[in-house]
């Protein structure tokens, strides 16, 4: 299995040359459009990396970025977009793992992203788990979902697709970013694929939980993780 890497970014072209890039040094990525859901997903998974850029940040950049890391012990790369990005030297040293830049060659991008991944990977390992609920875990890393009824092995599919879920508690995934995290690719016309997956993994995550945990369809806005006591 994939090392995980959370990406913090609004720009959904740039989470795909990120993406793209990470894949190459084997991690999985997924998107957070705002800060507060990078937060929410942080108190559930803890990643191998953190993507962040400073437009996405709120506005004491630094601090904010100071914070995270002492809060969640996860390394962080910067991408700084805007011309009046976090001065790289201070970045570096406030204990960033890497801080890219607008200005930099794509090569030389490319390059210092997938080294900081490779250094993320190395020290600082994901325990390769996931709380889904208070009882619930995911093990993305040999494809276990641990519930208090039994445990069940699941598929790699199934495996991208809880665990693109159990990233955002609480929130609606839509459907072309859930396909994104399976099949990486966007959701074609007409393809039913992931509803047929979705029915297959909700039958186990049912068994598992002994009902108490379950993926709901929301109209017009994907699918989320929900527990029966809501």
């Amino acid at each position: 299995m994939n090392n995980l890497a959370l990406v913090l970014t609004s720009d959904a072209d740039h989470f795909e040359r990120v993406r793209s890039e990470l894949a190459k040094v084997s991690f999985d990525c997924l998107r957070c459009d705002r800060f507060v859901d990078l937060e929410n997903s942080l108190k559930s998974s803890t990643p191998s990396i953190l993507v962040v850029e400073d437009q996405s940040l709120p506005a004491s950049q630094l601090d904010c970025l100071s914070s995270l890391m002492g809060s969640t012990g996860v390394p962080i790369i910067l991408i700084n977009r805007s011309e009046a990005g976090i001065d790289t030297a201070s970045a570096l040293e406030c204990g960033l793992l890497e801080c890219l830049t607008a200005s930099m060659s794509e090569s030389e991008f490319n390059a210092r992203l997938r080294h900081g991944a490779h250094l993320a990977a190395t020290l600082f390992p994901s325990p390769g788990e996931i709380k889904l609920s208070d009882d619930t875990r995911l093990r993305y890393r040999d494809h276990q979902l641990i519930g208090p009824s039994r445990t069940i092995r699941l598929g790699y599919l199934e495996t991208q697709l809880l665990l693109a879920l159990g990233c955002q508690p609480g929130k609606p995934v839509d459907r072309n970013a859930l396909c994104q995290a399976a099949w990486k690719r966007s959701l074609l016309p007409g393809d039913r694929r992931l509803d047929i997956r979705v029915v297959a993994l909700n039958q186990k995550l049912r068994e598992a939980t002994n009902g108490n945990l379950y993926i709901r369809g929301v109209r017009n806005a994907g699918y989320r993780l929900q527990a029966t006591s809501h």
